[in-house]
This record gives C-alpha cells, structure tokens and sequence, in this order.
C-alpha cells in the first residue's frame, strides 16, 4: 500500500463581530496505490494479483461563535475516506471499495463557576456510502474474513460531557 496527501486548512475572523465568530475551511487531497500478490504455494489455487489507485478531495467547512467568554457554539460539516484495497486473508482475489463519509455537528461546549464545571453538548450525525465491513466466509477450503462494501450506513445522536474539579488540588 502506497498513501499520499496534502491537507491545507485556513480559519478567518472577520473584525465586525468582535472576533466572536470563527469560520474555517479546509481540503485533503489523497491519492492510494495498493497492490496485493498472493503466492499460493503451487497448492493447485492459483496465485492472485491484483492492483487499484483510488482518489479522494475530502474537506470540511466549520462556524464557531463565542457567546460569552465562557460559552461557544458551533456547527462542523465534513468529508471523510477510508481507502479500498484487498484483502490479503483469503486465497481469492477479495477487491473492495473505498468508503466515504460525511459528518455533521452541532454543539455547545460550556465553562461554569470559574472554571471548576465543564460541559460538552453535541447532536451528531454520520452518513457513510458503501461501508467497509468484515464478514467471516466458512467452506470447504475452511474459514476465513472476508472485507466488503455493505452498502450506506447512518449513526447519528446526542453526546453530552461534564468535567467537574468540585476542590483545587483534585
């Protein structure tokens, strides 16, 4: 397997909200070669082959507002990519796809009583297109694991986080 990338992000505050406001932006752009040969031993299985280059420009796109100097809100909207490749557990050649993803949030993340109470409160939610997932194959040959493009897939719901520090020292 063979990666690269180049990844820029840029973040603005425009001085008309008081620098309350943060939009950031930002692009991946990455590009796989992967290879696979399986050399099956002269068993009467054929060896396997095979070969893939696979691109992907993910980005992402934030807001971040700064509603008190102890509260901030914010929205995330962004792109992701799992590479696709082979699976070199079977004696088969097993080719899949890559897996994309978009994810969304919203959220507020909080500082209270000087600092001593922090609270995290985020609504999520993740889109995926053709998802990579195991699957055990058995037969006669025996069992193995084999990697496949399931299809789309969405997680979504709410998280909420505290850290307390109730004494100094604690």
């Amino acid at each position: 397997a063979e990666s690269h990338a180049i990844f820029g992000q840029v973040s603005w505050r425009p001085s008309a909200l008081d620098g309350k406001l943060e939009l950031t932006g930002g692009l991946r752009q990455t590009w796989d070669k992967k290879t696979l040969f399986l050399d099956n031993d002269g068993n009467g299985t054929p060896d396997v082959q095979g070969r893939e280059r696979f691109r992907n420009l993910s980005w992402l796109g934030s807001a971040s507002y700064k509603l008190t100097d102890d509260v901030m809100a914010y929205a995330r909207v962004s792109s992701g990519y799992k590479g696709g490749g082979f699976n070199p557990r079977t004696s088969v050649l097993n080719g899949f796809d890559p897996e994309e993803v978009v994810a969304y949030e919203v959220g507020v993340k909080a500082d209270w009583f000087d600092r001593r109470l922090r609270t995290n409160l985020a609504l999520y939610r993740t889109d995926y297109t053709d998802l990579q997932i195991n699957q055990f194959s058995s037969g006669s040959g025996g069992a193995t694991s084999l990697i496949l493009n399931a299809g789309n897939a969405r997680i979504q719901g709410i998280e909420f986080e505290a850290t307390a520090v109730p004494v100094d020292g604690l």
